[in-house]
């Protein structure tokens, strides 16, 4: 770390605590399940020893800021959890050094990923470091230990909050009618499943209007129910373009997917859920799975499951970060 100023801490904050001996000491209220899962890596193998300060709201896990999946991975990977509901601070520290700033645990926060936001951090000198270091304990004190009842409890209240408020003046470049149909999705997402579904073809699909629908392997009749949302997945694109709701359940119909797919595609994926087309992007605009916490390799079996704080992450890339 050269710089005093960093408008991308991602790098920095790694190089920071690879190899650190003696205490990491991590706060951030807002920490996303890729970076937590790039920091557990790390963990696991540490000579130090870690901790992590946050802040368990509801409103942070419903709106995807804040990953309860990314805290397992840390506190399996044995870093300790807590959780101050005042906490707004990020500061990073390990090795008598540090960085503080604007920059939440995430890629966006730090400047990393597909739509990084503008924020600012500074390299901390020793003194400035040891400082950092008095204040995070004194806070470390007064907060109350994260487990996984508490991870449990803040994933049922996340569902029960009230759906987001639009802007009335969204941000520049983002519609009214984009930022109300996120906000619909969001407000939807606490009370049906959660999924990932992977589609083939190498062109841009058209995911707008509702006599659509996707098709699932013959090995048994997929779970969808109407109303559940499903993160579409453009397998050969890479990215995820689109978000639809399963509004039939499943029927075996090769013939009808045989009029828009190879024969033999129908036959190797016959099961077929109308859905509706509810937010998509172009392709050049979508989000990996990387950046959401998961690798493809996830949906070899065609589907997965998602948690609403990986949902909701691609909701708000969707619709340009404009639901804050």
């Amino acid at each position: 770390m050269t710089d005093t100023v960093l408008t991308a801490g991602y790098d920095a904050l790694l190089e920071l605590v690879t190899s650190a001996t003696g205490e990491v000491r991590l706060a951030s209220p807002f920490v996303s399940l890729p970076v937590a899962t790039a920091l557990a890596i790390r963990a696991k193998g540490s000579a130090a020893r870690w901790s992590l300060l946050t802040n368990l709201d509801p409103a942070a896990v419903a709106n995807g800021y804040l990953s309860p999946e990314g805290l397992r991975r840390l506190m399996d990977a044995g870093v300790a959890v807590r959780s101050h509901r005042s906490l707004h601070a990020k500061v990073y520290l390990a090795g008598g050094r540090g960085i503080a700033g604007s920059g939440n645990l995430t890629h966006a926060g730090l400047g990393a990923g597909t739509n990084p936001n503008l924020e600012m951090s500074v390299v901390l000198y020793a003194d400035q470091a040891k400082a950092a270091q008095v204040a995070f304990d004194g806070w470390w004190a007064q907060s109350a230990e994260v487990n996984g009842a508490a991870l449990r409890d803040v994933e049922d209240r996340a569902r029960e909050v009230p759906g987001v408020i639009v802007p009335s003046s969204p941000p520049v470049g983002v519609e009214t009618e984009v930022a109300q149909v996120a906000a619909e999705l969001l407000a939807e997402a606490r009370h049906v499943n959660l999924w990932a579904k992977a589609v083939y073809g190498d062109e841009e699909a058209d995911w707008e209007g509702d006599d659509l629908w996707i098709a699932s392997s013959k090995r048994g009749q997929p779970t969808f129910a109407p109303g559940d949302l499903v993160l579409i997945y453009a397998k050969d694109l890479h990215v995820c373009d689109a978000i639809v709701e399963i509004t039939a359940e499943a029927i075996w119909a090769p013939d009808i997917i045989a009029e828009d797919r190879p024969q033999e595609d129908a036959d190797r994926w016959p099961w077929l859920n109308w859905v509706s087309g509810r937010l998509w992007v172009a392709s050049a605009n979508g989000i990996t799975p990387a950046d959401l916490g998961f690798t493809p390799q996830g949906l070899q079996g065609g589907h997965r499951r998602l948690d609403l704080a990986e949902f909701a992450a691609a909701v708000r890339h969707f619709a340009g970060e404009s639901i804050q």
